[in-house]
């Protein structure tokens, strides 16, 4: 298990820093909400998934609500983001869980440490940690993740045939799963973020294993166009 180096937390350096904050969600531009839809890429092959954002700002506080949908349109997860000075944090998430009468439930989970996203970095050395952790009931099962963020300088990312200005990071990662007995996952991979459009790419490794998994931001659209591609399943 790797040591979390946390040398970077929000607004700990005082060093000169990199202005981030274009590279992540246009929070100006969802308060109508939108969905971003990813697709599988790389050598296995996936189910894509989605995900539904909208500015839930009150007054003076900035939210981003959050809910992910698997490719059968099922929530998976909930989550309330709040924009902080120098960056996004975790406010609030649930995981949504099938109980024993095969409906959905959603559970509570705890955030340790909600760092999502810096709008200040300063080089490589900062490592902004994330850890949230949650229990379900109906399998006895808890789980916590630990994923470690680290900033690894500017590039450039061809998306819809245009050549974007992006953002990249390593991601460190560990997942926790106890019951009878603990069993860990670590994977490390990368994210790129490009101007004014957020997380268009992602993948991870598990260490010791050939289990490798990467997504790519297919499109992004309103919801009802969402709604429609539910109700043609359905036919």
């Amino acid at each position: 298990m790797f040591v979390l180096a946390i040398t970077g937390i929000f607004g700990c350096a005082r060093e000169a820093k990199e202005q981030i904050q274009a590279f992540y969600l246009p929070l100006a531009d969802l308060t109508e909400g939108i969905v971003y839809e990813y697709e599988s890429v790389g050598r296995d092959s996936f189910p894509p998934y989605y995900f539904y954002f909208r500015n839930a700002s009150q007054e003076e506080n900035t939210y981003l609500v959050g809910t992910q949908y698997d490719h059968n349109f099922i929530p998976q997860q909930l989550t309330r983001e709040a924009q902080v000075k120098n960056g996004m944090l975790m406010e609030e998430a649930f995981i949504y869980v099938t109980d024993s009468m095969q409906k959905q439930v959603q559970l509570p989970t705890t955030i340790e440490s909600g760092n999502l996203f810096p709008f200040e970095v300063r080089d490589s050395l900062g490592v902004f940690l994330y850890k949230i952790s949650w229990y379900n009931p109906f399998d006895s099962t808890g789980t916590t993740v630990i994923r470690n963020r680290r900033f690894m300088g500017y590039t450039n990312f061809e998306w819809h045939s245009e050549l974007h200005e992006a953002v990249r990071f390593q991601v460190r990662e560990v997942i926790i799963t106890q019951k009878e007995g603990d069993l860990e996952i670590e994977l490390i991979g990368e994210e790129i973020y490009i101007k004014n459009i957020g997380l268009v790419f992602t993948s991870k490794k598990a260490i010791g294993s050939d289990f490798e998994i990467g997504y790519q931001l297919k499109d992004r659209y309103p919801m009802d166009m969402l709604e429609a591609k539910f109700r043609q399943m359905l036919q």
